[in-house]
């Protein structure tokens, strides 16, 4: 059986070491433990795997494959026409204009992957989490991975930021952080409505935003948001 794989240029580039994803989301054992040969082979040092969360095979293999169990996520998806009322963009956001990451939202990034698979699992060294997000919010400025930044201020301070992007025909929410003393606001509410409007104004007819199951405020504020659970993937890191 040939299970398909492929190498992450991105990553692999990025992190200074080769980084394989794996893209069947069921796999036997047998079929896990030899593709990852074949793969340290190739001189692959951290493969990930976004597996069925559902399927008990499937769970079993990673588990005998000694893989980490990063992050349960999930996909959060709305239809924009279900909206009883079509979202507003409140005078507190802005799109970001600069070209420059500030220091607010280097942080801020940080603070958005607070939950994910990369700060999570202990082998992964904190400074390629911090080069990672760093990165993710320097391409989202640039626009090389988003439409856009919207962001509130207090003053001075970007107070929150949400970054902005069209996936498979869908709108996509890729980060969203709010400062600690900012929060209790409805900050991160005004942000996620105002990405709701831009997509309903592009034409999108859906969005998406992937998150933690474990990150119970930012569950809550997408479905407060009229967001629906979508699919739960476990999504696996082995090191080879």
């Amino acid at each position: 059986m040939n299970i398909e794989y492929t190498i992450l240029p991105f990553d692999t580039k990025l992190f200074g070491f080769n980084v394989a994803k794996i893209l069947s989301p069921r796999l036997e054992s047998i079929e896990l433990q030899k593709l990852l040969m074949q793969l340290a082979a190739q001189d692959v040092r951290l493969v990930y795997w976004q597996a069925d969360s559902v399927d008990e095979v499937t769970q079993q293999a990673a588990k005998q494959c000694q893989g980490f169990l990063g992050s349960q996520q999930i996909t959060y998806a709305i239809n924009l026409q279900d909206l009883p009322n079509h979202p507003i963009i409140h005078e507190d956001v802005e799109i970001y204009q600069e070209h420059e990451v500030t220091s607010d939202l280097e942080n801020l990034a940080l603070q958005a992957g607070t939950y994910s698979h990369f700060r999570i699992d202990p082998k992964f060294p904190y400074n390629l989490f911090v080069k990672l997000f760093n990165k993710w919010i320097y391409n989202s400025l640039n626009g090389e991975i988003a439409d856009n930044v919207m962001v509130v201020k207090r003053g001075n301070k970007i107070a929150g930021m949400l970054t902005n992007a069209k996936k498979n025909g869908r709108g996509d929410i890729g980060l969203l952080a709010v400062y600690a003393e900012y929060r209790g606001q409805d900050i991160g509410t005004h942000l996620v409505r105002a990405a709701q409007r831009y997509w309903y104004d592009s034409g999108l007819t859906a969005g998406q935003v992937v998150t933690q199951v474990a990150n119970k405020a930012a569950r809550g504020l997408y479905e407060k948001c009229g967001f629906k659970p979508e699919k739960i993937e476990n999504f696996y890191h082995f090191w080879l």
